[in-house]
């Protein structure tokens, strides 16, 4: 293991806001996050295969009435959002390792108000491991409150089309949707805030798609 990845793997142990596998808190939250992590009343909103963490730190930094999850599987991903929070004191942000087909299993029922999914892998072979399939979203509507939302970015068009097809196959409503987000009216965070993979697209003159789905 290369000595970079061993020594941020070493700091999210000490990290009170990265909940992970053999910590206290892990595995005891559903239902409870607002109670026994924030210690507030707020909203709880989820990004997804978070990466870097750009929505949960920005969108934190932004609204301080919220709390904000990001979730991914790969701990030396969680270290940068993790790290970011850490150095800015940014409170209302947690961090959680988990596989997001495990969701259901750290958040209870309408626990969740808003989730965030951007730049998922397309998984062009596997439709059945997209975070955008009718597997994974009956997931999140075991968790999201009856007039939750949902966020979705991609720069893939066929994953994008695919998605609108299951959002409303499950029940949800397309809000907003543009194929190209950067040359629409849509405003807000979901244009404001751009992931490292999206300025890779936006240079390689990608257009990005954005959907807001609602129950």
């Amino acid at each position: 293991m290369p000595r970079k990845k061993l020594i941020r793997f070493l700091e999210n142990q000490q990290r009170k806001n990265l909940i992970e596998p053999g910590k206290e808190f892990f595995g005891k939250l559903k239902g409870k996050w607002n109670e026994l992590y924030f210690s507030n009343k707020g909203e709880i909103v989820l990004e997804l295969g978070c990466g870097k963490a750009e929505y949960t730190t920005q969108l934190a930094l932004k609204e301080p009435a919220r709390n904000f999850i990001g979730v991914d599987v790969k701990g030396a991903r969680l270290w940068f959002g993790s790290n970011y929070s850490e150095k800015l004191t940014i409170l209302n942000t947690a961090f959680l390792r988990c596989p997001i087909y495990k969701l259901d299993e750290h958040f209870g029922k309408d626990e969740v108000t808003e989730i965030w999914i951007p730049f998922p892998d397309p998984f062009p072979l596997k439709e059945g491991r997209r975070l955008t399939s009718p597997f994974y979203i009956k997931k999140y509507l075991n968790i999201l409150r009856k007039s939750g939302i949902i966020h979705f970015k991609t720069d893939d068009s066929i994953l994008f089309e695919y998605s609108l097809n299951s959002f409303t196959e499950c029940g949800f409503k397309a809000i907003k949707h543009s194929y190209d987000i950067h040359n629409s009216d849509i405003s807000g965070p979901a244009r404001e805030i751009i992931t490292n993979y999206e300025n890779y697209f936006i240079k390689k003159n990608r257009k990005i798609c954005y959907g807001m789905f609602g129950i």
